[in-house]
Order: structure tokens, then sequence, then C-alpha cells
């Protein structure tokens, strides 16, 4: 079974769906990770130094990675690639949580 996320938002209110919070698979640092990440506004975009700006521990861009990876893999984030079909060529990624 494959978990997805309903975010409903009100203001400084994060739903997070119990089957998410309860799934062995997750790591502790992810889930916390992914919890931070939902309470962002939508559209937010952010980056290494942005992370550690708003939390009390500074993540390496590897562990940033990592958690992004077990995310896509266990269905919690996915990756998309943008393209250039015209020059037949990647121009830029994003992960959508």
């Amino acid at each position: 079974m494959q978990a997805r996320i309903n975010k409903t938002k009100r203001v400084n209110f994060t739903i997070i769906p119990n089957e998410i919070i309860k799934d062995d698979r997750i790591s502790m640092h992810c889930l916390g990770f992914f919890c931070r990440m939902l309470s962002r506004p939508d559209g937010w975009k952010f980056n290494i130094n942005e992370i550690n700006k708003n939390s009390g521990e500074q993540w390496s861009k590897t562990k940033i990675e990592k958690c992004l990876k077990e995310l896509r893999e266990l269905g919690y984030a996915k990756l998309v690639k943008i393209y250039d079909y015209g020059k037949g060529r990647l121009i830029g990624s994003y992960h959508e949580i």
C-alpha cells in the first residue's frame, strides 16, 4: 500500500495523516524533515542554507539528499524533472512533497 499526502492547511496548522507518522519504514530524521517541509507554504523553494537557517541543526547536502531519496522510495516525495524538449536536455528539477 502506498500512502498519499492530503495537505489541508489552515492558518498556522499542518495536518499529517497518522499512517505516515506510524510508517515504520521511514527513519525518524527523515520523518522530521518531511514534517518540516510540509509546514512550509505551497511553492516554498528550499536549499541547504534555508533548511539550516530554520532548524536547530546543520544538515549536509548529503544528508538532505539521502532523506529526499528515502522519501521518494517510500512514495512521500516525487522528483519532477524539467526538460527543454526543443534542445533535448534536462534544464532543472524539483521535489514535490
